[in-house]
């Protein structure tokens, strides 16, 4: 082997290498999946190189991202501070004030990579489903019990009116046998 050869061997490797390493995003983590309640926020980690996030979106709108350390870019929507991209792979975390603000729906988050060897898209869904304000109106205690009480006040109703029948057809037979 010559070293203009070996040079081209490791050129090689390095560049299949860099696919290897690059061939990215994949989701490691999304939690939650749906949310129920308020003050919940939602975390994303994907599989890629954090200095290669080119954008953010969440439903096709774009975060504004704002680099407040090395390894940390504040996400901003609308002016409003929305989460932060995080180093570590890249973990995207909204903040529940953000996520409160948001309507009951399915939201995708999207991160887009690109490093200069390979570039792809990170996808990640959740879905927001609280209830609505003043939605429930029964003021009863939820016990988990769905059966119909009309039948059960119904069967109740019947048995009194039989025992009812019982009673006073055994008294009628009393005064009967006295007379």
């Amino acid at each position: 082997l010559t070293q203009a050869n070996v040079e081209k061997l490791i050129s090689a490797l390095e560049t299949a290498l860099a696919g290897l390493r690059h061939d990215h995003p994949i989701i490691e983590q999304s939690t939650p999946e749906i949310i129920t309640s308020a003050g919940t926020g939602v975390s994303v980690k994907l599989k890629g190189y954090f200095s290669s996030v080119k954008s953010v979106t969440l439903n096709d709108a774009a975060f504004e991202l704002t680099a407040e350390s090395e390894s940390d870019y504040g996400l901003t929507m609308d002016g409003r501070r929305s989460g932060t991209l995080t180093e570590g792979s890249a973990i995207v975390t909204l903040t529940s004030d953000f996520v409160d603000g948001l309507e009951n729906g399915t939201y995708t988050i999207q991160i887009t990579f690109d490093d200069g060897y390979k570039s792809g898209t990170g996808i990640a869904v959740f879905k927001i489903d609280r209830p609505k304000p003043g939605g429930n109106t029964d003021a009863g205690v939820k016990t988990g019990d769905d059966s119909a009480i009309g039948l059960s006040i119904l069967t109740l109703l019947l048995a009194t009116a039989i025992l009812l029948f019982l009673l006073a057809a055994r008294r009628r037979r009393e005064r009967d046998a006295d007379e």
